[in-house]
């Protein structure tokens, strides 16, 4: 609810392809945004006063308006609020950002080289403070994958590894078939060592060696 649906789709990327394992909150696969408030359900009169007076003063400094009042937890439907609304899966957004971590949970399970968590085979360098390439490769240094990350509002240059004579793109977070509101702008499908890429904004992609 914080960020857009482009930067979304962009820390889903960079959880699913880092190499250690991701952990999902319940509703994340597809950008679930009922809010998670806190709940209680006990039976002791005064623990349910002392949870409710201690929330109220955790509350007391977040600004709220006037007669309004922080989400009760000992108030039902304060834990309905926080129920899953498991339709929204099959619509919209959230069927997309489904579908994409699909997608990347697919690539994870797969790829060699993203089965292989050797920490001496994985180089990470930034852009300007503004990006993230992770380089990994598999055990017998043959196959490579870079992994590319714009966590800005502008376009970043990036120019992929000379080693390799041409790069193959499997993932791109702005293709078509990602996109919902904004219009598509994918990076080329191939390229070859050395050549410049321009990395869309809060954008994800990976390139494969061939």
């Amino acid at each position: 609810m914080l960020v857009s649906f482009e930067k979304q789709k962009l820390a889903a990327a960079a959880l699913m392809l880092s190499p250690y394992i991701p952990m999902l909150f319940m509703g994340e696969e597809y950008g679930e945004d009922v809010p998670f408030f806190f709940f209680i359900s006990h039976h002791d009169k005064n623990n349910i006063k002392a949870v409710q007076e201690g929330r109220r003063n955790e509350f007391a400094n977040y600004g709220l308006k006037e007669g309004e009042d922080f989400p009760d937890p000992y108030d039902e439907n304060t834990f309905k609020r926080c129920t899953l609304q498991w339709h929204k899966r099959k619509e919209g957004k959230y069927k997309v950002m489904l579908d994409w971590m699909k997608a990347l949970i697919q690539l994870r399970r797969t790829n060699s080289v993203l089965r292989n968590f050797d920490k001496d085979n994985i180089q990470v360098s930034n852009i300007n403070q503004d990006g993230l390439i992770v380089i990994r490769q598999d055990d017998q240094g043959k196959d490579f994958l870079v992994c590319c990350f714009n966590f800005s509002d502008k376009e970043l240059t990036y120019i992929l590894p000379p080693y390799k004579e041409s790069w193959h793109k499997i993932l791109d977070s702005k293709e078509k078939q990602w996109m919902t509101d904004e219009t598509a702008h994918p990076l080329p499908a191939d390229v070859k060592g050395g050549e410049t890429v321009q990395l869309q904004p809060c954008s994800a992609a990976v390139y494969s060696s061939l």
